[in-house]
């Protein structure tokens, strides 16, 4: 190979595993990716702290093919703590390749099987990808060759360029990334924080500011009821990650991260904020809130609450996994239906179909009376909301008009997590809220592919996640949580 050729190899790339430990703090320093010895473990590899302590092991998805080239001397791996959350570690791995991997990635042979033929042909768009600037342009390349190994057996080999290509996706989306943060911190210098309201065990702080109102977009509960908006199944089967929306108005529809539809043949909640076109049709990704139903409740869907912020949260956190790692915008559904059950449990509800929605239904009376207590003034944008002594999260939209209509169905979702709770003094103070608004910036990242029309952002920490849409140069919605935040 010719240095002119090595130069164009992306050589290193990011995996991510998120694993339960029994003891998170050994790999608060970092962690070394270490092939298990027992070779019948296929794709499984040990987790060893800094100081060589043993701390967890590995087995998914991206296990099995990093194993392979791993013991063929392909690729050597290393890893360090991103998040640590409860007992559960967010790895990164990173890959880099060998001069062996470097050779054997580069160079084509004659196909001999299905797999092989699929492998060449992701080998030479990425001969080509890799040489591309144009953050756009790759963009489509990286999505329409994951769509094309979606569901088939592929090649560690494969798998290991559609990383390089997203590593090299990455680089280019990061490169700009500093002109936007500064775009979002722009964005919050204009916001105030008003004096907190204080009840129960909650304190809600209200963010206000002098943004420019105007109508930009109708919110989804707005064009659901106006009958401009409809969203119904893919299909008569249906897909539960997915729901189709047809906007007919003649402005963009938001639907905001967190937000629960109720109806056709269950219950889902939205699992991005998204901006969707006017006129247009939309396949949006979704989680199920109800899993003991599959049947048609009625046609279509109606605004319901939103989400608690314990689930938004870890929903949001496994969402960016996914589209960072397989291209889709799915959670971990098994960990939402989790998050479900927990909150029934703690709140003493019983719902035949497992819903989310029956629980406030349920406690309806006792939700009520507690919004009457936080209620944010007339011209708040938003708010960031505490709970005890610590800071859960924040919601702010870009008009006061819109956050008053959608506070109603997200106070439920901060409420209803602190029913349970005895009374306390306020403790957390304005500076605090003041520090978390300004870590907002730092981990703020253009999401690579925008899903619907506008700028996505992801918002990723070590103690934080998020997401939101500009558009108009303005902030449509943006939502952040606290990486400690723990439920109910």
């Amino acid at each position: 190979m010719t240095e002119k050729t090595r130069d164009k190899v992306q050589e290193r790339f990011g995996v991510a595993f998120a694993l339960r430990v029994a003891d998170p703090d050994l790999c608060q320093d970092g962690a070394d990716l270490e092939i298990h010895p027992d070779s019948s473990r296929e794709g499984r590899f040990l987790i060893r702290s800094k100081t060589g302590e043993s701390a967890a092991a590995i087995l998914d998805s991206n296990g099995i093919w990093l194993a392979a080239l791993a013991r063929s001397g392909m690729i050597r791996l290393n890893g360090r703590v991103r998040n640590l959350q409860a007992d559960t570690v967010f790895l990164d791995g990173e890959g880099r390749l060998t001069r062996l991997g470097t050779s054997a990635i580069t160079s084509r042979k004659l196909p001999m099987n299905p797999q092989e033929v699929l492998h060449d042909m992701v080998l030479a768009a990425y001969k080509k990808a890799v040489r591309y600037t144009d953050r756009i342009m790759l963009s489509a390349v990286y999505e329409n060759l994951t769509a094309m190994v979606r569901n088939k057996p592929v090649l560690p080999e494969t798998h290991l360029l559609l990383a390089l290509i997203k590593s090299r996706l990455d680089a280019l989306s990061n490169g700009g990334n500093g002109s936007f943060a500064k775009q979002i911190g722009e964005h919050l210098k204009k916001i105030e924080i008003g004096q907190p309201v204080h009840s129960h065990s909650l304190s809600l702080f209200p963010l206000l500011g002098s943004w420019e109102e105007k109508s930009r977009y109708v919110l989804l509960e707005e064009g659901l009821a106006a009958g401009t908006v409809a969203v119904t199944e893919t299909s008569e089967a249906g897909q539960v990650p997915y729901l189709l929306l047809r906007n007919d108005g003649d402005l963009p529809v938001l639907l905001p991260e967190g937000a629960i539809l109720k109806g056709e043949k269950q219950n889902r909640v939205i699992n991005t904020t998204i901006l969707v076109a006017a006129k247009s049709v939309f396949t949006v990704p979704v989680s199920c809130v109800e899993q003991g139903r599959w049947h048609r409740s009625r046609h279509g869907f109606q605004a319901d609450s939103h989400a608690p912020s314990s689930l938004r949260s870890k929903k949001m956190r496994a969402v960016q996994e996914s589209r960072a790692f397989r291209g889709t915008a799915e959670s971990n559904q098994s960990e939402v239906w989790r998050e479900v059950a927990f909150a029934m449990d703690s709140l003493n509800v019983r719902s035949n179909t497992g819903s989310m929605s029956d629980a406030y239904e349920r406690r309806r009376v006792d939700l009520d009376v507690l919004r009457r207590n936080l209620t944010p003034p007339p011209q708040a944008l938003g708010v960031v909301m505490c709970r005890n002594n610590r800071i859960v999260g924040m919601d702010l939209f870009d008009s006061s008009q819109t956050f008053s209509k959608v506070w109603p169905r997200l106070a439920d979702g901060y409420l209803i997590e602190a029913l349970n709770d005895a009374p306390c003094d306020q403790a957390v103070n304005a500076s605090s809220v003041e520090s978390f608004l300004s870590d907002i910036p730092q981990f703020s990242r253009r999401a690579d592919p925008t899903l619907g029309i506008g700028t996505e952002f992801n918002i990723q920490g070590n103690q934080m996640v998020g997401t939101g849409v500009l558009y108009e140069e303005a902030v449509c919605h943006l939502c952040a949580f606290a990486g400690s935040a723990s439920g109910l």
